[in-house]
Parts: structure tokens; C-alpha cells; sequence
């Protein structure tokens, strides 16, 4: 049994490392809420040209759907409509609080040998209770 673990832990690392080794074959993934990033996390990665993504994220008390479209090599956005299970949408409501947001990020630089990746994104956020706009700063580097 041990040895059968050790096995899996060694083929586990094989193949992270090999994905891990060339930036341009990195497999993206993504956040909670739409865009390319891990967990909550943006990162300055894109997905390919072309690609249109509908999905749904559940994270208590927050619940999404968003779609998200590849544009150009350098311009993701991202639409999305978040439920909050947290507070009602009245003061007295059965209903649930919602909101809507919408995301841009543009690529600044492409990744390179010694140098990370470089993006800015802007999340739109209509809601007054919350910043209207909040500008990210995302570097991101594959080792």
C-alpha cells in the first residue's frame, strides 16, 4: 500500500511539473467569479481567442452566474449576477439581496523568460453600497 501511494505522489509530480514547465501550455482555470485566476484570485493569464464560458459558482452565502467572453489575445470580460443568501433584497423581504457586476482585464505584457506576466482589470460594480469601480494590478509568472 505505501509503496502504491509513494507511486501516485511520483506520477502526481511528474505531471505537474511537466505542465508547469512551459508557460504557454498552462492550463487556466477559473475564479469564483468568472474570470482566469485561481479560487478568488485573478491572474494575468487569458484564455484562448475566441472562447465564450457560462457558469456558476456557490460559495456561502454567495451564489453566481456569469459569462465570460475571450474577445482578443488581450481583452477578457466578464458578466455576472451574484445572489447573497446573507440579507434580504428588503428590509422584511423573503427575497434574497442580488447584485450585477461586470469585469474587463486587458493584457499589458506577455510573460517572458525572467519577467512576469503584467494585466490590469476593472470590476464594475452598479451597487452604491459598494466601490463603483475597482481597478487589480495582476502580475503572474510560471517557474
Amino acid at each position: 500500500m505505501r509503496i502504491k501511494n509513494i507511486f501516485l505522489l511520483f506520477i502526481f509530480c511528474s505531471l505537474t511539473t511537466a505542465i508547469a514547465s512551459n508557460a504557454s501550455d498552462l492550463v487556466v482555470s477559473q475564479n469564483t467569479y468568472g474570470g482566469v485566476g485561481i479560487i478568488q484570485n485573478p491572474s494575468a493569464r487569458f484564455s484562448d481567442d475566441g472562447e465564450f464560458l457560462v457558469g456558476i459558482s456557490s460559495e456561502s452565502p454567495y451564489n453566481r452566474l456569469f459569462a465570460k467572453v475571450q474577445f482578443f489575445p488581450w481583452l477578457e470580460a466578464i458578466v455576472r449576477y451574484t445572489e447573497g443568501t446573507h440579507r434580504p433584497y428588503n428590509p422584511g423581504s423573503a427575497q434574497t439581496w442580488k447584485d450585477k457586476g461586470f469585469d474587463i482585464k486587458l493584457k499589458l505584457l506577455d510573460e517572458r523568460d525572467y519577467f512576469p506576466a503584467l494585466a490590469i482589470g476593472f470590476s464594475f460594480l452598479p451597487e452604491p453600497a459598494t466601490a463603483p469601480m475597482v481597478a487589480l494590478h495582476i502580475l503572474s509568472k510560471a517557474f
